[in-house]
């Protein structure tokens, strides 16, 4: 027998199995220690409570637990910075689209496919099932697994790349260590280098140039030193080198990567994530910032 179960958080009815809880209730509350990147919960079959899942220091997530053997029949996704809106196929149908970590999925019911979608730039997603291969990379709204199977997955890896807006573009000049000037200003996408690797960089001044934007950066690995476009952060007397940053536009993201003295240079860090040396174990001296590209 099919029990018709309402709740505020659905638009429309859902048909579910009368023994089934809707998971249908109001956003999860997040962990103060997640600021940045994707903030997801993930419910598994037979499991009693929901579970925050970390996220990685890229800002990507994973939902579930890989190689645990069990399937999950509820998520709840979130991002710092975009809106996040998603769709589960779970108990022979798809549920109503949710969003802003609102939890979906049918207890006791293994999630067959998934859709996710970002209303800026690119998130991308793939499911793993028990004891499988991971499933192929889809895209904004596409489904990921194989709906009507009656068969589930242990985790769904999440990314997501920033999209700056079209002609969006800025400068940016650094101060290096026994110096007493900033560098001439440079464009976005442009390199700034000490040339030498006992000179890191100690204070770093980002401004727009076309008037849309308003962009804001700060320094981690110590005291966080905060500051908006047109005021200089860092050690602005050149005295004490920097390992580890955060640069991050308000309306267009940035894109971080950092030379460092043994390792060269990093990978791309997206907006908002650190860029450096992992706890400023090394100080930078080497910057590359461009306009977030999604890729």
């Amino acid at each position: 027998m099919e029990q018709i179960l309402r709740s505020g958080s659905w638009r429309g009815l859902i048909l579910a199995p009368a023994a089934a809880l809707l998971f249908a209730g109001p956003a999860l509350s997040q962990s103060s220690a997640i600021e940045l990147g994707f903030r997801v919960r993930s419910h598994a079959v037979g499991e009693r409570s929901w579970k925050l899942n970390p996220t990685k220091q890229t800002g990507d997530a994973i939902l579930g637990i890989r190689e645990s053997g069990v399937q999950l029949d509820g998520v709840s996704i979130n991002h710092s910075d975009f809106e996040a809106t998603y769709q589960v196929y779970a108990g022979g149908a798809w549920l109503s689209e949710v969003s802003a970590a609102v939890r979906t999925g049918i207890q006791g019911k293994p999630i067959e496919a998934i859709r996710v979608k970002a209303n800026s730039g690119t998130v991308r997603y793939r499911v793993v099932p028990v004891g499988g291969p991971p499933g192929p990379w889809v895209e904004n709204g596409a489904t990921a697994g194989t709906p009507g199977s009656g068969t589930g997955f242990e985790t769904i890896d999440l990314e997501y790349r920033y999209a700056g807006r079209k002609g969006a573009t800025f400068q940016y000049r650094v101060l290096f260590k026994g110096k007493t000037d900033f560098t001439p200003w440079a464009k976005a996408g442009e390199i700034l280098e000490s040339g030498s690797d006992e000179v890191p960089l100690t204070a770093l001044e980002i401004k727009s140039t076309n008037g849309d934007a308003v962009w804001e950066y700060m320094f981690v690995g110590g005291t966080p030193l905060p500051a908006r476009e047109g005021s200089p952060a860092g050690d602005t007397k050149g005295r004490y080198g920097i390992g580890v940053l955060r640069v991050f536009g308000t309306t267009n993201p940035i894109d971080c990567r950092a030379k460092l003295p043994r390792s060269g240079w990093t990978d791309w860090a997206q907006n908002g994530i650190d860029c450096g040396s992992p706890h400023a174990a090394q100080t930078i001296v080497g910057l590359h910032l461009r306009v977030a590209t999604g890729e």
